[in-house]
């Protein structure tokens, strides 16, 4: 009785380990998704951009009522700013609102990101828009009408200027494999500061419009096997073989084996260094340091 307990443990236990395993080296649960239809406008202007150039400024958030206790402010609040020729400001007119922006852990991810990210420039992030409701000699008073996240002290003032959508319409693939000359990238950061980026979220890639990226065209998403890139720990050589689950009597390079497709995006702003790139559909999370190819 005793040694048909210890076996039925076993077995037991060595259901729960493949199932673990199984668990960690298949897809992602949720993964695939369907392709988004239109941009919205969240997606539009919110999207930030990484630049050498900052923004054209005109001017920034001052305070906002209750400012003894307030400490953020968000869309339909009162805000107090400061606008370039503040005189000359007129009720009704809008400004965008920026905010200059660095990942807080510092953590690089795959080797070689912080020469990138200096290369790129610095992440700007989109905050909102307020509409100035009363002119004064110095100050005017504002109200937030579109809010991407809270409103800060400091936070810059840049003239509204009207975004493009572009078309998300899928592009015919073999299309897309026969460029002769595609504009190749890493994607080096996403909004958020996200280390997994999967459909509808913005990520961004190390080719601008100095590498012949244009806004509205497509991006392809890849991972080579074995690229050896990540700077945090994995398991090595796991393309060839997983203890107890098979090895290939062959080992075979990673750069000798298929790239894995991850999905696409589209372009939705550029800059000398840098794209906003909104991932329009994904098999699987997209990573930093995986590759981007631009058609």
């Amino acid at each position: 009785m005793r040694f048909g307990h210890v076996s039925a443990t076993l077995a037991a236990c060595a259901i729960l380990v493949s199932a673990v395993f199984a668990t960690l080296f298949a897809a992602p649960r949720g993964a695939s998704r369907p392709l988004l239809d239109l941009p919205t406008v969240t997606q539009i202007y919110c999207s930030g951009i990484v630049t050498k150039r900052p923004p054209r400024m005109a001017g920034y958030v001052v305070s906002g009522p209750g400012s003894t206790y307030r400490l953020e402010f968000s869309q339909g609040d009162s805000v107090y700013v400061h606008a370039e020729g503040t005189a000359h400001v007129k009720p009704g007119e809008e400004f965008l609102v920026v905010r200059a922006v660095k990942d807080p852990t510092e953590i690089s991810w795959f080797h070689g990101e912080n020469r990138l990210r200096n290369r790129m420039g610095r992440l700007w992030e989109d905050i909102g828009r307020v509409r100035v409701v009363e002119a004064n000699p110095k100050i005017a008073l504002a109200r937030v009408v579109f809010s991407c996240a809270p409103m800060q002290r400091g936070d810059r003032l840049t003239p509204l200027v009207p975004r493009p959508f572009p078309s998300l319409a899928s592009v015919d693939k073999c299309r897309r494999v026969g460029r002769r000359d595609p504009v190749r990238g890493v994607v080096v950061e996403a909004k958020g500061f996200r280390q997994e980026i999967g459909a509808g979220e913005t990520l961004y890639v190390d080719a601008g419009s100095q590498q012949g990226a244009k806004s509205g065209s497509r991006v392809l998403f890849f991972r080579q096997a074995g690229a050896g890139h990540a700077a945090i720990y994995q398991m090595p050589e796991t393309a060839r073989g997983i203890q107890g689950f098979g090895r290939s009597p062959v080992r075979y390079p990673g750069r000798d084996l298929p790239p894995e497709r991850l999905g696409e995006g589209v372009i939705l702003r550029v800059s000398p260094t840098a794209s906003t790139v909104l991932v329009t559909s994904s098999r699987r999370e997209i990573e930093l340091g995986d590759s981007a190819v631009i058609e």
